[in-house]
């Protein structure tokens, strides 16, 4: 019986990530996302939710922690059976880190795909989308605090991934071009073409 599988999807705000991974469940992967957990656990404790709220009045952002106390159950409760495509973490490398290990221990045929896009054509993929014109982080100043936080992480998670040892489950894709482009590239670093 073939292993699942589990695509953990990195990249700025604004590279397309939502599409590749509308793509994954539309050739049965279960979609984890992890904005929609960190949204269902502060509706179920309250304790959470406060801290959450706290930091975020602070202008600091959820802590690593809290993510891998969120993230690790709510991927527990889906089973080890299933294919999955991930967003919304890792990250940081210490979120990396956690989910690497988690992946591998579970059994999962897994591979970490970072997309490539400059921060001008990802910041105008998201005003130019009609999708966003409700969404808070549609505004230049969270535009640009999520940019520099991306920015902040994203060397050490690839010096993370340069010095796996197991290489061959991370690889990186330009988002510049089309979304069926940018798909087929993702497809050809992930052996699912034969089960579609």
């Amino acid at each position: 019986m073939p292993k699942p599988k589990a695509v953990v999807l990195i990249g700025p705000p604004g590279c397309g990530k939502g599409t590749i991974k509308r793509r994954f469940t539309e050739i049965g992967f279960i979609p984890f996302e992890m904005s929609d957990e960190l949204k269902k656990r502060m509706k179920k404790d309250p304790e959470f939710h406060a801290a959450a709220d706290d930091l975020m009045a602070r202008g600091e952002l959820i802590t690593d922690e809290m993510i891998v106390e969120t993230a690790i159950p709510a991927l527990m409760e889906m089973g080890c059976n299933r294919d999955l495509v991930i967003s919304g973490i890792p990250r940081t490398i210490g979120q990396v880190a956690v989910l690497d290990e988690y992946l591998a221990k579970r059994g999962y045929d897994y591979y970490f795909c970072v997309f490539n896009l400059t921060e001008e054509a990802c910041k105008n993929r998201i005003l130019q989308d009609p999708n966003r014109t409700d969404r808070r982080d549609n505004d230049p100043d969270v535009i640009d605090a999520r940019m520099e936080y991306y920015r902040q992480h994203i060397p050490s998670i690839e010096r993370y991934f340069d010095l796996a040892v197991n290489e061959e489950r991370f690889f990186w894709v330009s988002a510049a071009d089309s979304p069926i482009e940018v798909w087929e590239k993702v497809l050809a670093n992930i052996p699912v073409r034969a089960s579609i």
